[in-house]
């Protein structure tokens, strides 16, 4: 009787052992066929993307080898739709910035030209395009000729130096080499992390951190500065601002705004109604000043400086942005980049330490 038991216990274990190999083998053969079936859907997607990316490309007037790094952008982005990439300046971005990673494995004459193919893309698909008074989103938003200003810490403490933007592309920003306040150009080390600021003809600062990846002797000297997708913008809170005890006078304009359109220094030109007054002023920063409130000045009302201990600020007009209790923010309109620098480095010593935490 055991050897029949035993018998019998084994014949369930296989029989057990022969419907799990069938059911798993099933199982298999089910899971492999929906994989296949999903791997055909994905790849007939993927191929009539690209055949829509190609149709897309082409009404925007993209030739054959255009086509052929629009192709190699879009397989950066995997699994999703192609035509995708052309859907929107975000992602647009944000693929040319995965993308360029890829490019810098390049060698440098390949990577020159698949540069200026991308260049020529992105010039036909328009993403380049900043209304007036937008503010950028990153930095392949500046401008040729913007002024760059990277702050450098010291132990002797922190040192303001200037350039100006040469060159822009997808790859990377062509700038001067850095220069000091008297003059002279400095050296910065490559891939060191540094904090640059830059301010829109608006009056706003901003910033962003980033790095020197290359620096370019001949034949002309310049910096290859690489991009930052995040810039930071804190309004009312420049990091550039110093405490002042100042008398001066200001040309008080009651202007307004007219629809979108906001009051400029053109006004002052054809203005007849302007009272001169003497104000306090308790702080300046790169973008503006502040005047304790004496008088009813309200927003969107413009001033013209005079007699200001600064000489180079005097003439120049400031709009105000807000009003407070105590307080008028005032904000610059059309400083050139050399007042600016002026008022930077007249800054520079006087800001304390604390201003630049976190930074």
């Amino acid at each position: 009787m055991d050897g029949i038991s035993l018998f019998e216990s084994s014949g369930d274990v296989g029989s057990f052992v022969l419907w799990g190999g069938v059911f798993f083998l099933v199982f298999g053969v089910l899971y492999g066929m929906q994989r296949w079936r999903q791997t055909r859907r994905r790849d007939f997607l993927l191929a009539s993307g690209y055949e829509r990316l190609e149709k897309v490309g082409l009404e925007k007037g993209l030739d054959y080898l255009e086509l052929q790094t629009l192709q190699r952008m879009a397989k950066v982005m995997r699994n999703e739709f192609p035509p995708n990439l052309l859907s929107s300046i975000v992602i647009f971005d944000q693929v040319a910035a995965r993308y360029m990673k890829r490019m810098r494995r390049m060698p440098w004459l390949k990577m020159q030209v698949e540069l200026e193919r991308l260049t020529s893309v992105r010039a036909k698909v328009g993403f380049r395009h900043l209304p007036a008074g937008q503010p950028p989103g990153t930095t392949r938003e500046l401008e040729i000729g913007q002024k760059l200003y990277v702050l450098v810490h010291q132990k002797t403490g922190s040192q303001l130096f200037a350039s100006a933007v040469v060159d822009l592309d997808d790859l990377a920003i062509g700038a001067k080499p850095f220069i000091c306040e008297q003059g002279q150009a400095v050296r910065l080390r490559k891939r060191r992390r540094l904090c640059m600021f830059f301010w829109t003809p608006e009056g706003r600062e901003y910033r962003f951190k980033t790095q020197i990846y290359k620096i370019v002797k001949r034949p002309t000297h310049y910096l290859l500065v690489q991009h930052n997708d995040a810039l930071f913008y804190e309004d009312g809170g420049d990091v550039f601002a110093v405490d002042v005890d100042w008398k001066m006078d200001i040309e008080w304009l009651p202007a307004s705004r007219k629809g979108l359109v906001l009051p400029s220094s053109a006004e002052f030109k054809e203005a007849s109604d302007t009272a001169v007054i003497s104000v306090q002023c308790d702080r300046i920063s790169g973008s503006g000043c502040h005047l304790c409130k004496e008088v009813d000045i309200d927003v969107n009302h413009l001033v013209r400086i005079q007699n200001s201990p600064l000489e180079f600020l005097n003439g120049k007009v400031g709009r105000v942005i807000t009003v407070s209790v105590t307080t008028v923010e005032i904000r610059f309109l059309d400083l050139t980049p050399e007042d600016r620098e002026q008022i930077l480095y007249y800054m520079m010593p006087r800001i304390s330490p604390d201003a630049f935490d976190g930074i």
